[in-house]
């Protein structure tokens, strides 16, 4: 189930889509949304939001060590890197990236 198929019975498309683009969003903290979000997952509700909490945590940890190029004043890693390397159309309406630098990954095994 994408984020698009759980807000398009409580939210207009046009609000998804600036939701969607723009993590701090003021519809993000809208007691509204979360009420119809709880009632909408029921008791899917807490394990939805938790592993959303997660895979962002796993994505920043990721991003720290990219060498992608960031944009300053941002809030942490990920929006630095989105607001440096702008977001191409694709034609499944989803956000895709292309990167000016190659991605050199290296992996440590200390922390695998």
């Amino acid at each position: 189930m994408t984020l698009r198929n759980i807000l398009k019975d409580i939210a207009s498309s046009f609000e998804i889509e600036e939701m969607i683009a723009d993590p701090h969003h003021e519809l993000w903290k809208s007691p509204d949304l979360d009420q119809d979000l709880q009632r909408m997952l029921k008791f899917a509700y807490h394990p939805y939001v938790s592993t959303i909490k997660d895979m962002h945590s796993c994505m920043e940890r990721l991003a720290s060590h990219l060498n992608i190029e960031r944009a300053s004043g941002t809030a942490n890693e990920l929006e630095a890197i989105m607001k440096a390397n702008k977001a191409v159309s694709s034609s499944d309406g989803l956000l895709k990236f292309e990167f000016k630098n190659a991605i050199k990954l290296t992996m440590k095994r200390k922390e695998v």
